[in-house]
């Protein structure tokens, strides 16, 4: 049987500092500010499989987040609550309910959130996603992939994906995952 090694790790606070390191990684630091005089707080869990990584996250109040150097993650946002503006370059991207957004972290970029706000998250790598397209397309895939920013989220795929990101965010905070259904949908899916 094969075994899938999940990192799990959660988050709470209030402080725009101590936010930024939890959204930050070594490559990719993000610096976040306050937007106004609200109080600030966030609740976020994350767990990582290795190339992909769900998040679940909360906030309140107006914060800025500044992406400082590029990615190397694909980024779907899945919103349940509230609205956010990313702005990768000159274009703003609007993230509310009912529609999710990808995003190529490539790209420094910002984002505005507009709290109360909750989402989930998928992170790909990169070198998966064009490891999967190689395979499909039998052919070479170079620079950056170029997607589409928006996913309906109410019916289709875009739902079913807002679905299984959902299920395995919750599947993965509980104990014991071997016997959990939802664990047992994460492994299928992980193979």
């Amino acid at each position: 049987m094969d075994r899938i090694s999940i990192a799990a790790t959660s988050f709470r606070g209030g402080d725009p500092d101590e936010l930024a390191t939890v959204l930050s990684t070594p490559a990719s630091p993000i610096k976040v500010e306050r937007l106004s005089g609200e109080a600030l707080s966030f609740d976020c869990e994350f767990f990582s499989t290795g190339p992909i990584a769900f998040g679940s996250c909360a906030y309140e109040g107006e914060l800025q987040c500044t992406r400082q150097a590029p990615s190397d993650k694909l980024l779907i946002f899945l919103p349940t609550r509230g609205a956010a503006l990313f702005e990768p370059g000159a274009k703003e991207i609007w993230s509310r309910p009912g529609q999710g957004t990808i995003l190529d972290g490539a790209r420094s970029e910002s984002v505005r959130i507009y709290g109360p706000r909750r989402h989930f998250t998928l992170f790909i790598d990169h070198r998966k996603i064009a490891t999967h397209l190689i395979n499909m397309l039998e052919r070479t895939i170079t620079g950056n992939l170029e997607f589409y920013p928006y996913i309906d989220l109410t019916a289709g795929p875009g739902l079913a994906l807002a679905q299984l990101v959902e299920t395995t965010c919750r599947g993965c905070g509980e104990t014991p995952r071997c016997g959990n259904p939802r664990w047992l949908l994460l492994r299928s899916a992980m193979r």
